[in-house]
């Protein structure tokens, strides 16, 4: 059910005039929030009045567990709190599709419901109403970015509009889940649209995503290269494993990933691989071609950092590049 209730606070309504409603702003008390929703779906527009303002930031490529990880560190609503405040908002119509638990790691599995919101906060940053009890912070957030992330989806798609069929045969929350694989696999915010193609190459294929991003989404951690046990996962977020796309997104994505979805590039590469040591993708239609790409960027990574790192086990990072300080890349 939509949260019904609100701390104490006002709303502003604006009647829109394309729907015939005259033109209005009237605040409402927090009782009223529900009410506030429904004519919302009217097409109001809903604002929030000023007052003490919290300002935060959405990472690119971040996960929610480490934003809400993140929020925790700086003494703001943890984990515990966005999970309790998410629940509220569990027959919200513009939310991901319901995850089992089965297929996420153990600290994942206690924000179940807030990984329905994955993909919808937009990178940046932002202000919303200040609250002093946590989850109700956690609530203004949540209402807050679901918003924005309809409209922001529905901006996208008017201004590129869709004309590659790969793409059209994609629902929007098909297109988010490819986006967000797109950004991660982007490691260096390049390449999207050439990204995307092969992404789309493949599942007009029917062949798996092998995506590694959305691998580690399930387990939990990050390799540089994976371990053909960590390949065994048993989740339907192992997309070497299984067809089609992952349960939901799997990162908070660009304005140029999603337009990449839609407008990919014109592509027959099916293959393509990352060098850690000059963030740079290398692209391949044959897989003899990606072996020997593959080959040089395993070898750039041992004459830079050594074989053990290779494997190592990071806990604390999510397919991104390792720490400059210990790991500089080269040229």
């Amino acid at each position: 059910m939509f949260p019904a209730q609100r701390s104490a606070f006002s709303w502003q309504v604006r009647f829109n005039l394309n729907k015939g409603f005259p033109v209005r702003r009237i605040a409402y008390s927090s009782l009223l929030c529900s009410w506030i929703w429904a004519a919302s779906l009217a097409g109001c527009t809903v604002e929030e009045t000023s007052g003490p303002q919290l300002e935060f930031e959405v990472k690119l490529d971040e996960s929610l567990l480490q934003f809400c990880e993140r929020w925790k560190a700086s003494q703001r609503p943890d984990c515990a709190d966005f999970e309790q405040a998410a629940r509220e908002f569990s027959d919200h119509p513009d939310l991901n599709p319901a995850i089992q638990i089965s297929d996420l790691p153990a600290r994942k599995r206690d924000i179940v419901n807030l990984l329905r919101f994955e993909g919808h906060f937009i990178p940046g940053k932002h202000s919303i109403q200040k609250e002093s009890d946590p989850v109700a912070q956690a609530r203004v957030l949540l209402h807050y970015m679901v918003q924005a992330s309809a409209k922001r989806l529905v901006s996208l798609e008017k201004d590129f509009p869709s004309t590659d069929s790969r793409a059209n045969n994609l629902s929007r929350t098909e297109r988010m889940i490819l986006a967000s694989i797109v950004e991660k696999e982007a490691v260096s915010n390049s390449d999207y649209r050439k990204v995307a193609s092969v992404f789309l190459n493949r599942l007009e294929k029917n062949q798996v995503l092998g995506s590694c991003p959305t691998v580690e989404y399930g387990l939990g951690y990050h390799r540089p290269f994976l371990l053909f046990k960590d390949l065994e996962l048993q989740s339907d977020y192992n997309v070497y494993k299984r067809g089609g796309l992952p349960p939901g997104p799997v990162a908070q994505f660009s304005d140029e990933a999603y337009k990449a979805v839609l407008q990919p590039e014109q592509t027959n590469d099916i293959f393509f691989v990352y060098d850690w040591t000059t963030g740079k993708l290398h692209f391949a239609e044959q897989y003899r071609d990606h072996k020997d790409n593959a080959a040089i960027a395993r070898a750039n990574f041992i004459a830079r950092y050594g074989r053990e790192v290779m494997y190592k086990r990071f806990d604390d990072l999510y397919y991104e590049d390792l720490p400059q300080s210990e790991y500089p890349k080269g040229d």
